[in-house]
C-alpha cells in the first residue's frame, strides 16, 4: 500500500514516512476510518499551532486524514473554545496522533539497531583480540 498524497505545500516528511503511516493506519483515515479507497488523496494533517498554514516543519504532521475529516471536523473542532471540545473521537486523535506513536516506534528500532550494532562491534573485537592472541603462539593453560 502506498499514500499517493502529494502536499500542495512542503511538509518535510519522507515519502517512506507518509507510506510508513499509511500502514500504521491501515489505509484509512486517522478520524473517521473511512478506508481509502482511490481518487483524491488523503490530506496530510498537521498542528497548526506549530506551522500556521498549509506547510509544516513535518515534526507537527499528526496524520493522514480524509479531505472531510481535515476541513469540516478537525478545522472546525480546533477552532472551538477548549471547554466545548467534549468529543472523545478527536480528543483522542489530537492526544496521541497516528505519527507521534509511528515517530516512537521508529526512533525505538533505530536505538534497537544501534544497540545490537555496539553489541556485535565489541563480540567482532573480543574476537580479533582473541585471535591475535591465538595466533601469536602463546600457550593458555587452564
Amino acid at each position: 500500500m502506498q499514500c499517493r498524497a502529494r502536499p500542495p505545500r512542503p511538509v518535510h516528511v519522507t515519502r517512506g514516512f507518509v507510506d510508513q503511516l499509511l500502514r500504521l493506519q491501515q489505509g484509512s483515515c486517522a478520524v473517521c476510518a473511512r478506508a481509502h479507497t482511490g481518487g483524491r488523496a488523503m490530506d496530510i494533517d498537521h498542528d497548526h499551532a506549530c506551522c500556521p498554514g498549509s506547510g509544516s516543519c513535518g515534526d507537527c504532521v499528526r496524520g493522514l486524514v480524509c479531505n472531510n475529516c481535515n476541513m469540516h471536523g478537525l478545522g472546525w473542532y480546533e477552532a472551538l473554545p477548549p471547554e466545548l471540545r467534549t468529543f472523545d473521537l478527536l480528543n483522542e486523535y489530537l492526544a496521541d496522533p497516528p505519527a507521534k506513536r509511528l515517530r516512537a516506534e521508529l526512533v525505538l528500532s533505530v536505538r534497537w539497531m544501534r544497540q545490537a550494532f555496539s553489541a556485535h562491534s565489541r563480540r567482532a573485537a573480543l574476537l580479533e583480540k582473541s585471535a591475535t592472541f591465538l595466533s601469536s603462539g602463546s600457550s593458555v593453560y587452564w
